[in-house]
């Protein structure tokens, strides 16, 4: 095998200047921004609640898809160039981000956990059914967090 042979990670992004990469930064901090405010405000009443937990499940999917996306690009490039300035700070720079999500998280938990009627709001939508594990999983784990949260 040829020395100068190099895996293209072109499809993911072509560099951490490129557009493409700086887009989704910028994409990833607006959403986490939003999630942040919104479970700061939205999850002070129990009103809508089958709209709340669609928009939060909607929301991580997306998360989980940008941050994924991100962190393949930055790890695949520093398990190549060990030494790559841009990939480590980057990788740190996500996962500092990826930690701001700890705090909404834990507000949606608590109030998930607080919900009465949890399995007929699931019914009453296609999204929630599909999702009813990973629901049910959160008031499971419930029973082990702190009752109170600090709203940031």
């Amino acid at each position: 095998m040829s020395q100068n042979m190099r895996w293209s990670l072109d499809e993911l992004y072509p560099s951490f200047q490129a557009q493409s990469f700086r887009d989704d930064i910028q994409l990833l901090d607006e959403t986490i921004n939003e999630v942040k405010q919104w479970a700061k405000y939205s999850l002070k009443s129990y009103e809508n609640p089958v709209e709340k937990i669609e928009l939060y499940i909607q929301k991580k999917i997306q998360l989980s898809q940008l941050l994924s996306k991100l962190m393949a690009f930055t790890s695949l490039t520093a398990s190549a160039e060990a030494k790559n300035q841009d990939a480590l700070k980057a990788i740190d720079k996500l996962h500092m981000k990826q930690n701001e999500l700890t705090g909404p998280t834990v507000i949606f938990e608590n109030w998930l956990a607080s919900l009465e009627n949890l399995d007929k709001v699931i019914q009453s939508s296609d999204l929630l059914k599909e999702h009813a594990f990973f629901l049910k999983k959160i008031i499971e784990r419930s029973k082990f967090l702190l009752s109170k949260v600090k709203r940031y």
